[in-house]
């Protein structure tokens, strides 16, 4: 029987990120899990997410460039302000995901669109894995993604397991850390 795990992904809006996030779900499906994604909620779709993430035993957040940015000014009218240029960002959404999973105690695993803009929660330093991938050829078969997926998927299978059993306490690790080549 397959694993439920939360999905979390933007709309997609080009045939590249919608053969995407088809390549990241293919992978998850033949893995034994089953991605649960919340789409067109009218009104304030957390609830539904909420609701849909605790009955997953992980989540995996799918970034997509949302908004590209040609130049951008930080820190505007500061002493110490500068330019950004050619900045890609995520939906806002994928921030709010992780951030509900992490307080759920999922077991997280983060694939980001390679250029793409990693702040907050998708940035490497929380401990849990962020896979930078090409859009027109996600390297899903390479080491670093597989050994990354794989721990995740070992923390998944745990988690469910825990939030099957008696008590029902979560599988939450005290101290693990992926470290990632950069």
């Amino acid at each position: 029987m397959a694993i439920d795990v939360f999905l979390s992904v933007g709309r997609t809006a080009t045939d590249s990120h919608r053969r995407f996030v088809a390549v990241i779900e293919q992978h998850l499906k033949t893995s034994g899990f089953l991605p649960r994604t919340v789409y067109g909620i009218a009104g304030t779709p957390l609830p539904a997410i909420e609701h849909d993430m605790r009955r997953c035993a992980g989540t995996a957040i799918i970034a997509l460039e949302r908004l590209f940015v040609p130049a951008a000014v930080e820190f505007r009218g500061a002493r110490q302000q500068w330019v950004i240029e050619g900045l890609s960002l995520p939906t806002v959404w994928v921030q709010v995901e992780a951030a509900l999973a992490h307080s759920l105690r999922h077991p997280l695993l983060v694939v980001v669109e390679r250029g793409l803009c990693r702040q907050g929660l998708l940035a490497r330093e929380h401990g849990w894995p962020v896979e930078e991938l090409s859009l027109h050829a996600p390297e899903i078969d390479g080491r670093a993604f597989q050994e990354a997926f794989a721990a995740w998927a070992t923390r998944v299978r745990h988690n469910h397991h825990a939030m099957r059993s008696s008590d029902g306490r979560r599988y939450a690790p005290p101290s693990w850390r992926v470290e990632c080549a950069t």
